[in-house]
């Protein structure tokens, strides 16, 4: 770029001794265990891991985030209303799972797999 004349010397000189500081951003998710559902089908089928995260590869599901967002919050609602009428039993926590279908078509528009997907990943 300097040699084109897009860049003056002192500015190159400048911006190769500042160091790169890389962020990698965490996406955000309302069905994270559908989504590693997946992503552990695609990887148990002939994807490799460069064809699911590095080649563009785009993948459509029947989930539907405002039904996702009903079913976690029916589950987080009622497993804790259900802890809050019995003794609590910290060595076996309550969990729950569930999916949500569309009975005429079979497809699946909504998947719980859990309260904590880092603990039940």
């Amino acid at each position: 770029m300097v040699q084109n004349g897009y860049l003056k010397e002192k500015l190159y000189d400048a911006l190769i001794q500042t160091p790169i500081r890389l962020s990698v951003r965490q996406e955000e998710t309302v069905a994270p265990h559908a989504l590693e559902w997946v992503k552990d089908t695609l990887e148990k089928g002939s994807f490799t891991y460069e064809d699911i995260w590095k080649s563009g590869l785009l993948i459509r599901t029947t989930l539907d985030s405002k039904y996702q967002k009903i079913l976690n919050t029916a589950f987080d609602e009622g497993l804790r209303e259900y802890e809050s009428r019995h003794e609590p039993k910290p060595y076996n926590p309550l969990e729950g799972a569930g999916i949500l279908m569309e009975i005429r078509t079979g497809q699946v528009v909504a998947y719980y797999g859990g309260r904590d997907f880092q603990k039940n990943k």
